[in-house]
């Protein structure tokens, strides 16, 4: 099914991959590893089409800084790997005989890719990691749907050249874009190299991450780079999210946070609702971390979305007690209504992908 565009597809998720981390010694150097989590634009390659998302185009990768020294100290060859995933859902109608008598089905399909990646890095000034490579993996396509109408898999192997930058905002801390054979990515990235690429307050101690520590942030989320809500239909719509969050660290490294705030809907009406939600943290390094939490919208007629959330973000101090926190978040919800007497009923899901930035205070 499409076997070439299927290859084209895993070409430009492969690029999405982002291995790419600095450029020199001082951007990327031998010995750096860099992981980076990035989202392909329009789909992975766009070769599922616009269907709504069962899970988002993601690209995960790791890079080992290999080699340095070339071109007076600016040029850098590292070597990695990457896994990149996406599942969509179409539906349509099935009339088998009788074009007078339909029936509804649903069409899945999902592309997995996984391979190794070399690239060349180059960093012409500052804080800024140019480079340039190549990807080889191997690419799965599936697709399934309800009658046996088409069901079948395809997979092969695939190349992917590709070009890209990444500016490093603070500490090890960076944005990505790439583009290649079949498309573009953006994402971030973080480098675990002992030596800070930026310095923050933040680097010098673990204090702002220690036990006992409190923090009250507001937080602006949004720009929902993919959004499915069975409740409009299966379709994209704005959503944008306003909360303030306390968080207190239990331990060294881990918070637990409580959040309320409010969500604003955007499609054919715009639709406000309250949320309340909990979660926990765990940092990696420095200010690097990974969380995990769920919450609970409330829209108008007592319709209730319970989400089950995933992100990776920055807490970055430019004072001793205030600090900006980016991240990247994906969501996967359940939604339906509620009857006292009844509980949950029309159970549908929505799933999303965006980013997020939060400013706040440390007591």
């Amino acid at each position: 099914m499409k076997r070439i565009f299927t290859l084209r597809v895993v070409f430009v998720l492969l690029l999405g991959v982002g291995v790419s981390v600095g450029a020199n010694a001082q951007v990327f150097s031998k010995g750096d590893k860099v992981i980076s989590l990035g989202y392909g634009l329009g789909g992975l390659a766009g070769v599922l089409g616009n269907g709504g998302t069962k899970f988002p185009p993601l690209l995960g990768s790791f890079e080992y800084g290999l080699v340095d020294g070339f071109l007076r100290g600016k040029g850098s060859v590292g070597i990695g790997g990457f896994l990149g995933y996406e599942a969509r859902q179409f539906s349509g109608y099935y009339y088998n005989l009788d074009p007078f008598e339909s029936q509804r089905y649903a069409f899945n399909r999902s592309l997995l890719l996984i391979g190794a990646t070399a690239d060349f890095h180059y960093n012409p000034f500052g804080k800024l990691d140019t480079y340039a490579g190549l990807r080889l993996g191997y690419y799965a396509e599936g697709y399934s749907s309800h009658y046996d109408i088409e069901n079948g898999s395809e997979n092969g192997i695939f190349l992917d050249p590709h070009i890209g930058a990444r500016y490093y905002l603070f500490n090890n801390f960076g944005a990505f874009g790439e583009i290649g054979f079949g498309g573009a990515k953006v994402g971030l990235s973080y480098n675990f190299s002992t030596s800070p690429k930026t310095v923050s307050y933040a680097t010098e101690t673990i204090a702002p991450f220690r036990k006992g520590v409190k923090t009250l942030s507001g937080r602006l989320s949004g720009l929902d780079l993919s959004y499915s809500d069975t409740k409009t239909g299966g379709g994209k719509q704005f959503k944008m999210d306003l909360n303030v969050a306390g968080s207190y660290f239990v331990a060294d490294k881990i918070a637990i946070e409580g959040i309320i705030g409010t969500s604003v809907y955007a499609a054919s009406s715009t639709t406000a609702a309250i949320t309340l939600g909990v979660g926990a943290r765990y940092y990696l390094h420095n200010g690097l971390f990974a969380g995990a939490g769920y919450q609970l919208v409330g829209i108008e007629d007592m319709d209730l979305i319970h989400y089950l959330n995933a992100q990776l973000g920055y807490t970055y101090y430019i004072t001793k007690n205030i600090f900006l926190e980016p991240a990247i978040y994906y969501k996967k919800g359940f939604y339906g209504y509620y009857f006292p007497t009844e509980g949950f009923n029309n159970l549908d899901k929505s799933s999303t992908i965006g980013l997020s930035v939060g400013i706040g205070v440390k007591f």
